[in-house]
Formats: structure tokens, sequence, C-alpha cells
């Protein structure tokens, strides 16, 4: 009887093990070389600037060079690409956008500085090394959190502020009064899960990608296989996997301060942001001092995707109520064409 049981015990730890080894073999997910990353989605504007301990960050720049700058910054696990369908849309400016350390075609740094206040004083230094003095600076989900802390640490270089579904006020004592919404998708409850989100840096299946995305939009076929596939590359480019977990282990950071974001500021919120929900919209309009909020229905998470002309158009209006775009000919309309590429990338796209 005991040696019945022990053969059962033994072919169930043997069935274990070959499923074990089988689903690692599905799901394995090899590393993505920087160099074949850059060589796959560098495009015209991008610039790498190598920022020593700081790592080499991606930047893209797009318009006229002596166009007033707006610096736009991508949420987690996202990358500069996130803002492609705005550039679309938008004129009269020079727009610059950015990997943050972990993220994109940057990836992981030699400091492996990966908290906010990091991320500030990356975007600080690409600023400084671009020569931009004063902007108008925003971002989606994370990246707002990080533009309203620039924005608060360094105020008269921010012409005009960007939240768009923006983090940044959040407080423990915030988060544990609101009732729980929709499950947060698969990959972001793996991340925090003691053992198995170590795995993440070996097994981080497509589909894991695909669901994390669409669990961020409303009409999930936004997410086309291309875009799947570049945010698939982007958190497999080598390094990237354990940069974000040390990402996600960090204590929650303290709220932005907000009073100290006195400059003009646009909120845009999807009414149905199963991440970040509307209420911080409410919650940001109610404590700074001169906002202007837009909440859009039947749109999630990342507005700039989901509707990328409206958006976009609310934008155009506020850059062009702050005066921070350039002079436009007799007649032109607003935001009807993409801003011209400046000579040099001009030069660079063979254009």
């Amino acid at each position: 009887m005991i040696k019945a049981v022990a053969r059962i015990i033994g072919y169930g730890l043997l069935a274990a093990l070959v499923l074990l080894a089988v689903a690692t073999a599905v799901l394995y997910t090899p590393s993505l070389s920087r160099e074949a990353a850059v060589a796959r989605y560098a495009a015209p504007g991008s610039r790498f600037l190598d920022l020593g301990e700081a790592g080499v960050a991606h930047v893209r720049v797009q318009g006229a060079a002596a166009a007033p700058p707006v610096v736009l910054l991508h949420g987690s696990n996202a990358n500069l690409f996130t803002w492609q369908p705005w550039s679309d849309h938008l004129d009269g400016i020079r727009l610059i956008t950015l990997d943050l350390p972990a993220h994109g075609l940057t990836g992981a740094t030699p400091a492996g500085d990966y908290s906010r206040a990091g991320a500030v004083d990356f975007v600080a230094a690409v600023l400084d090394r671009l020569g931009v003095e004063r902007a108008v600076i925003g971002g989606n989900s994370r990246g707002g959190a990080v533009a309203a802390a620039f924005a608060a640490q360094f105020p008269e270089r921010v012409a005009g502020l960007l939240l768009v579904d923006a983090s940044g006020l959040y407080t423990q004592a915030y988060l544990d009064s609101q009732e729980g919404g929709d499950d947060p998708a698969l990959i972001y409850r793996l991340v925090t899960l003691p053992g198995v989100r170590h795995l993440i840096t070996r097994l981080t299946p497509k589909f894991l990608i695909r669901d994390g995305l669409e669990s961020a939009v409303v009409d999930p076929a936004v997410m086309t296989p291309e875009r799947v596939t570049r945010y698939y590359d982007m958190i497999r480019m080598a390094g990237t996997r354990r940069a974000t977990l040390a990402r996600f282990g960090g204590a929650l950071p303290p709220a932005v301060d907000a009073d100290r974001l006195t400059m003009p500021t646009l909120i845009q919120w999807g009414a149905q942001d199963q991440f970040i929900p509307v209420s911080l919209a409410h919650l940001w309009h109610a404590r700074l001092a001169d906002s202007r909020l837009a909440i859009y229905e039947r749109v999630g998470h990342l507005p700039m995707i989901e509707i990328p002309a409206r958006s976009a158009a609310d934008v155009q209006a506020f850059l062009d109520e702050i005066g921070w775009v350039a002079p436009r000919p007799a007649g032109a309309t607003p935001g009807t064409a993409p801003a011209p590429l400046d000579e040099a990338e001009a030069a660079r796209s063979g254009q």
C-alpha cells in the first residue's frame, strides 16, 4: 500500500515536472538585444543622448527647431511611440518625446534609478542636453506624475502642463478609500506577486502584453498587431524586464505638491479608465489653480491612442490659448497638418 501511494506521488511529481518543462518551453521569452531593438524601432528624429550613469536616452524630436517645445512623457511599460498619433494632428510646435529609464529604447541604466524622482532628474538632463530652457510638459499615467513632479520642482521651466489620465496624487490613504474597480490586467497582477514576479524576467509571452494593452482601452481594436509587437519587443529588450521589476518594487512615492503647480494646465481623462479612475481627474481639477478639464466618454486610459484627433484638438486649443505655438501663415487652420521636420530630421529621413 505504501509503495503504491509512493508510486502515485512519484508519477504525479513527474507529470508536474513535465508540464512545467512544457510550459516553460512554450512561454519562454528570449531577450531582444539593444542593437536589434534600435535597428528595428529607431525612427526619423530619433536621437540617443549619453547621460553617463543615467543611461543612454532615446529621444525623438519632431517639428521646426524654432517652434515652442512641447515635451510628452509616456506611461508605465509604454514608450515614446505612444504619442505618435498626436504628432499627426498637432502643429506649430517642436514635439519632444523620450523613453524614460526602464522603458523603450532607453531601457536599463547603469545607475539603476527607476524612481519618480530619478525620472524627473532624467527629464531635466535630457532638456539640458537639447538646450530647452522652458517648455509645455505633459504625460500619461505615470508619465503624467513625472511631468507634474517636474513642474513642481522646476516651475520656472514649465509654460504649461498636460495631464492625461495622470497618476501623481495617489496616497495610500486615498487608495484605501476607493472601492475596487475591474481586475487589473494579468501582467500587472503577476509583477506584484512574490516568487512569481521574478519569472517575468524569463516568461513574458506576447498574450500577456496584449491583455495588458487591451485592458487599458475601451475598443481593443486600436491595439493593432503592430502596436502589440512593438510593446512586446520593447519590454523584452535586454535588461528591461529586471529594471521593470526594480521599478515595481519601490515604495509608493509621495503625492505631487499640487500647490506649486500654478501654471496653466489641461487635464484629459477617459471616463472608462480602469487603471486610474476618473475621480482622480476631478481631484486634480480641484487642486490646481489654473486648470481645464476634458472628460471623454467611451474612452479608457489612453485618449491619445483611442481618440487621437479629438484629444489632440483639445491640446492644440490649449496651446493656442496660452500662446505656445509658432506664428501661422494667414488663413492657416490650426491642427490640420503634422509639424514639419527640421533640417537635421529631414536629412536623416531622406526628405
